[in-house]
């Protein structure tokens, strides 16, 4: 399924496929990713190879009330390799505040309109 088109349709829980990286030193690698959950505009979670080991991502998006949602966001890599194990507690922090930067843009353009 390299390079094929997926229809919307056909995203479920349990689809497969395969997608091509190139890392910053020029190494091409195919990563297997499989949707583990989705649910439109409600929870995402995808699992993918990479050389060293399994990264997850995933997200929920929860109303509260008709003004507020609750996002919860996940990147998580699952390896036996220390390096890895130090970039998932030293990008924590990072990715969180990009994250809230992205949801303050997100709010900013919904209250605008």
């Amino acid at each position: 399924s390299l390079g094929k088109k997926v229809k919307a349709t056909e995203i479920k829980p349990g689809y497969t496929f395969q997608k091509k990286y190139k890392l910053v030193d020029e190494t091409v690698f195919t990563s297997k990713q499989t949707i583990e959950e989705y649910d439109y505009g409600k929870a995402y979670r995808l699992t993918f190879t990479i050389p060293q080991g399994t990264q997850v991502v995933a997200h929920t998006i929860k109303t509260l009330d008709e003004n507020k949602i609750e996002v919860t966001f996940e990147d998580t890599i699952i390896s036996s390799i220390p390096a890895q194990k130090f970039r998932n507690l030293t990008g924590a922090s990072a990715k969180k505040k990009q994250m809230k930067q992205f949801l303050e843009m997100v709010e900013a353009e919904i209250l605008v309109h």
